[in-house]
C-alpha cells in the first residue's frame, strides 16, 4: 500500500487509499485539526481532544470546532482500521458515536493512525455515575440513557454485529444529552450459520464485570450478551454500584463463579426497587 505525503503546519498528513477514506471529500478534513490534551487511554489506543482549524465555507466537509481523535502507533494499525470499518458500516444511527474519517499523521518521526470522532462533551456514562455516587442517577435520566442505548444496540444487531464490550466507559454523553455507544474494538460480525464459541477463557473478549453467563461458561457471543451487559449498566446507573459487589482486585475466576452461580448469594444486594416501567 502506497501512502502519499503532504506537509501540514502541525504534522505530515498521509493520504490513505480511498477504500479507507469513504467519508473524506476533496477539500475535506486533511490538515484541519490539531491535537490538544489527552482525554484517556484504552487498550493500545489514546484518545485526545482536538481543535479544528478555521475552514473555508467552500470546503465540502466541515468538522465541528472540537473533535476526539483516537490514535495508535503502526503496530496497532490493523485493529484501529477494523474499528473504523465497523463505524463506517454502522453509520447513520444517532445512538452510535459519529466519525469523520481516518488520517495517518507523522509526529516526531513516528507514523500515528487516527480516527476522527465526535467529541462527547458530557464525558462517559462512567463519569456520570461517579458524579452521582451511591445515590444513583435520577430515574428519568436512567430511562433517557437506556432508551438511547437500546436504539444503538438494535442498530448494531440489525447489521449482524455484536458489540461485546458494553459498559459505562463505552457509553458517551454527547450533544443534547444523548447517550451514544462507542468502543467497537471488540465488536464482531456474527456468522448466522456458525455459533461463535471460545472454550478457552484466555480468549474471551470484553470486560469481565459485564460478561454474560453463556460467555463465561461456553465462550458464546450473541446479541443476548450485549443485553445482559446493558442490564448490568442499568443497575449501576440506578445504584451507583457495580452489579457484582466484590472487593477490588478480585480474581476473574471468583467473579466468573458469581456470574454463573444459580444462587443469589453472590449477587449485589442494592436494596433498590425501581418503579414499574423504568424503561
Amino acid at each position: 500500500m502506497t501512502l502519499a505525503i503532504r506537509e501540514s503546519p502541525y504534522f505530515t498528513i498521509f493520504h490513505l487509499p480511498i477504500a479507507y477514506l469513504t467519508k473524506r471529500k476533496p477539500g475535506g478534513t486533511e490538515g484541519m485539526w490539531k491535537r490538544e490534551k489527552l482525554l484517556g487511554c484504552g487498550g493500545q489506543a489514546q484518545v485526545f481532544l482536538a481543535s479544528t482549524l478555521p475552514q473555508s465555507s467552500s470546503c465540502s466537509y466541515l468538522l465541528p470546532p472540537l473533535i476526539a481523535v483516537k490514535s495508535v502507533d503502526a503496530v496497532n494499525y490493523t485493529p484501529l482500521m477494523r474499528e473504523y470499518q465497523i463505524l463506517e458500516e454502522l453509520g447513520g444511527c444517532e445512538s452510535i458515536i459519529e466519525h469523520y474519517g481516518v488520517e495517518p499523521t507523522l509526529e516526531n518521526g513516528q507514523t500515528i493512525y487516527n480516527i476522527l470522532l465526535e467529541f462527547a462533551g458530557g464525558g462517559s456514562l462512567w463519569n456520570q455515575i461517579q458524579t452521582y455516587g451511591v445515590y444513583g442517577l435520577p430515574e428519568t435520566q436512567v430511562r433517557h440513557y437506556t432508551k438511547s442505548i437500546i436504539l444503538g444496540l438494535k442498530h448494531i444487531h440489525d447489521h449482524g454485529y455484536v458489540h461485546r464490550d458494553i459498559k459505562p466507559d463505552n457509553i458517551l454523553i454527547c450533544k443534547n444529552n444523548i447517550a451514544k455507544i462507542a468502543g467497537f474494538g471488540h465488536s464482531k460480525k456474527l456468522n448466522p450459520f456458525k455459533k461463535d464459541t471460545r472454550k478457552n477463557k484466555r480468549f474471551l473478549k470484553g470486560t469481565p464485570l459485564y460478561m454474560a453467563p453463556e460467555t463465561v461458561l461456553h465462550g458464546e457471543y450473541g446479541s443476548s450478551c450485549d443485553v445482559w451487559a446493558l442490564g448490568c449498566v442499568v443497575l449501576e446507573m440506578l445504584t451507583g454500584k457495580q452489579a457484582w459487589d466484590l472487593p477490588p482486585q478480585t480474581e476473574d475466576e471468583t467473579l466468573f463463579s458469581c456470574i454463573t452461580s444459580d444462587s443469589n448469594t453472590h449477587q449485589h444486594q442494592c436494596g433498590f426497587r425501581a418503579k414499574p416501567g423504568i424503561l
